[in-house]
């Protein structure tokens, strides 16, 4: 009987114990950094955009992908030739091309 009191009494005072949490990332930067916010990074692209599953579809002369992550009505411009000046995404839902770019500015070529 003692030694299940005693067993029983080490399971309580380990469960008890309290350990220290993990360290915080440092935010250098590192694998899981993200870039500050204020520090957008635009780009341009210019190819034909079209309907995707879930987002617009860029598809640039050189064949390269992207999508778009807006709910703006670029719908209107499906089919045509656009210049969009963009900033790629962190994070997005859409599932096609290389990555998401969320719009700036989207320019019908010839305006």
């Amino acid at each position: 009987m003692r030694n299940i009191l005693l067993i029983a009494t080490t399971l309580t005072a380990a469960a008890c114990t309290v350990e220290e949490p993990a360290p915080l990332p440092s935010g250098d930067g590192g694998a899981a950094g993200t870039r500050p916010a204020g520090e957008v990074s635009l780009n341009r692209y210019e190819g034909v955009l079209s309907a995707g599953t879930e987002c617009a579809i860029l598809t640039a002369d050189d064949g390269r992908r992207w999508s778009l992550s807006t709910a703006n009505g670029e719908d209107r411009f499906f089919g045509e030739r656009v210049v969009i000046d963009a900033e790629i995404a962190d994070a997005s839902f859409c599932m096609e091309g290389e990555a998401t770019l969320i719009p700036h500015s989207i320019t019908l070529v010839g305006d």
